[in-house]
């Protein structure tokens, strides 16, 4: 039993501790839509805000059975928003993965978890941009916003 202990424990050390994903859009993806953790550097207007959560679950942490991931979530759910809502993209995007290190994979599967639960969510802005040449919005403005527009006089001015 020691050394079974001693096996494990060794195990999960050579795992490492860290759990990585990556997702990059396709070309045709990146030129079509702008999808950004920042502003718009040019003149838009806001549709809405847009948030996606997927839960899903893997077998012993290994084997997903309901998938919930940041290719599914960037991948498939937020390009079928941008869509249905007829964007150009969406700005200010915060994303969340719960995510399992191989450690702590390898201790669900000698447990007697079978289902290991994921999870991810995505928050954004969805925006149009205005027409080449229109008046009115600056990057970044609240629409119908004028970006030449004074200050206006406060209290004591």
């Amino acid at each position: 039993m020691r050394s079974l202990i001693v096996a494990a424990a060794l195990l999960a050390c050579a795992a490492g501790c860290t759990a990585t994903s990556v997702y990059t859009y396709p070309q045709s993806i990146q030129q079509r839509y702008l999808i950004t953790t920042g502003d718009a550097d040019r003149p838009y207007e806001s549709l809405g805000y847009v948030q996606i959560t997927q839960k899903g679950a893997d077998i012993l942490g290994f084997v997903p059975i309901v998938s919930a991931d940041l290719e599914s979530i960037f991948g498939d759910a937020l390009i079928r928003e941008i869509e249905r809502a007829g964007a150009d993209g969406v700005i200010n995007v915060h994303f969340y993965e719960r995510q399992w290190t191989p450690a702590q994979r390898i201790g669900f599967l000698l447990s007697i978890v079978v289902w290991v639960p994921t999870y991810v969510e995505l928050t954004g802005e969805l925006i149009r941009f205005a027409p080449e040449g229109a008046p009115g919005a600056a990057p970044g403005a609240a629409p119908g916003a004028p970006a030449d527009m004074p200050p206006q006089p406060g209290p004591g001015m």
